[in-house]
């Protein structure tokens, strides 16, 4: 499911490449990247790199319009509870319908308000693991324009939760909608 460090991370990841100029439609996070809750209270950087413990570089992505097609099929193919389950930003929002088999299909997907467009394409921030086809996302790894930017994802996170109003308390905004399957 949706959950509120899932949603800043993400947030973090498209805020950091537009502030060094690069464009970005949306950005991809997996849950199992996300490691321990944020506790009550001032936060620290110690904090941020536990939630957040894998050396993953942020990269930016460049698929087709058909390609984020075939990866938000993918997302929902995804089990419930699985690490690869997808976060995103708040440019995307998405549906998964849960059959009785357990199996999901993707709907309702946008992309900054607009149904995914094939003919176009599409710049995605994401972490290198995901980038280079890691928890099944191969479809990143026909990126037609790959670029590193040189930043840990938790460093990223801890420059964006700077910025923003204190103190922090991430929310989730619903831009993941479950229909069906567990709903905890």
């Amino acid at each position: 499911k949706e959950i509120a460090l899932g949603d800043l991370t993400s947030d973090a990841q498209v805020w950091y490449v537009r502030q060094n100029g690069l464009q970005a439609d949306f950005a991809l996070t997996h849950g199992g990247n996300v490691r321990a809750p944020l506790p009550a209270g001032d936060v620290t950087r110690d904090n941020i790199m536990t939630v957040l413990p894998f050396e993953n570089y942020l990269y930016v992505v460049t698929l087709s319009g058909a390609d984020v097609i075939e990866l938000f099929n993918f997302i929902g193919s995804i089990s419930q509870g699985d690490g690869a389950f997808a976060q995103v930003s708040k440019e995307a929002r998405y549906t998964i319908t849960y059959g009785a088999d357990g199996t999901g299909t993707i709907s309702d997907v946008t992309i900054n308000g607009e149904p995914i467009d094939p003919n176009r394409t599409y710049k995605i921030v994401t972490n290198d693991y995901l980038a280079g086809g890691g928890d099944g996302y191969e479809v990143l790894t026909r990126s037609t324009d790959t670029f590193n930017t040189s930043r840990l994802l938790s460093d990223v996170v801890i420059d964006y939760v700077q910025t923003l109003p204190q103190p922090v308390m991430p929310e989730v905004d619903g831009r993941i909608t479950i229909v069906g399957g567990v709903s905890k």
